[in-house]
């Protein structure tokens, strides 16, 4: 029998993930110090980068939102959606995460989805077609072929 597959969410803009890290008392302190929200970000995917070897690219991408650490919230947003559309290992594992509601990952990648979430928020609506080339072995393939029936 297939697996069913996951959407991220019912629709609304917050996934079940997301809705998780929120129901932490320990991270709803990011709301109101959203500096720190920044540097424990930059931490964990660092941290991530690390378990799959990809430190390097991880460390530039802290960098990039450290250097905007005390923009206003639209520009953190844009750079973080910069650096989820990129071709790296972030948007990888972090629809991994999604996908399979990875909730070991809420530590490293939640604060992450918080500020990318922020970004829905504060962009201009857009109305068209996103193409994003994947590498799927066959499993995955029939997976989504059965999903679509």
């Amino acid at each position: 029998m297939p697996m069913q597959l996951l959407t991220y969410g019912s629709g609304d803009s917050w996934c079940p993930f997301l809705k998780k890290w929120l129901d932490s008392p320990e991270n709803k302190r990011y709301w109101i110090d959203f500096q720190s929200c920044i540097e424990a970000t930059a931490h964990g995917l660092i941290k991530e980068g690390e378990l799959i070897g990809k430190r390097s690219e991880a460390v530039w991408m802290a960098e990039q939102l450290r250097k905007i650490k005390y923009q206003p919230r639209k520009e953190i947003a844009k750079c973080c959606i910069t650096l989820y559309t990129r071709e790296s290992f972030l948007y990888k594992i972090l629809n991994k995460t999604l996908r399979n509601l990875d909730y070991s990952k809420l530590n490293t990648l939640g604060l992450f989805c918080y500020l990318l979430r922020d970004y829905s928020r504060t962009c201009q609506e857009f109305v068209g077609c996103v193409y994003r080339g994947a590498q799927l072995d066959l499993k995955m393939i029939d997976m989504y072929k059965a999903g679509l029936k």
